[in-house]
């Protein structure tokens, strides 16, 4: 199933984070961009929306900053969670898009349909017109 970069990106990150040797030594930004070949403002990105739902600490004191996994992104890490939230918004997208392309081909059938009665309706004007003639000329 289709998951969001976003999702994917956070996933890295919090995953790199994670598999740190040990506490005192989490990656920095740009060890995480190499090992998960991110750009670095992937990574920042990444860790800032993991920052917001409290799954890493982004330690700002010297540069590159540290990104520090808490016991909730270990948790988050371990289940997938972030995957599993993309696949949800993958869906969701993949569901609105074929929402949007049976509304489409509606319209252009509801169209069709009308030009397609349109045109028979002139064609049986034309006939009965015909008809008529006919038979106001057997009248006569």
């Amino acid at each position: 199933m289709f998951v969001p970069k976003l999702y994917r990106n956070q996933h890295l990150v919090l995953g790199e984070s994670y598999n740190s040797p040990s506490v005192n030594q989490f990656p920095d930004v740009e060890q995480i961009a190499v090992r998960t070949n991110l750009a670095k403002d992937d990574v920042m990105q990444a860790a800032y929306l993991l920052k917001g739902k409290g799954y890493v600490h982004v330690n700002r004191d010297k540069k590159p900053f540290i990104v520090a996994c808490s016991p909730e992104g270990a948790q988050a890490y371990l289940q997938k969670k972030l995957l599993e939230e993309g696949k949800e918004k993958g869906k969701a997208e993949l569901l609105r898009w074929i929402q949007i392309m049976g509304i489409v081909t509606a319209s252009f059938i509801g169209l069709a349909t009308f030009v397609n009665n349109l045109i028979k309706t002139d064609d049986n004007a034309a006939r009965i017109k015909v008809l008529e003639l006919k038979v106001h000329s057997m009248r006569e």
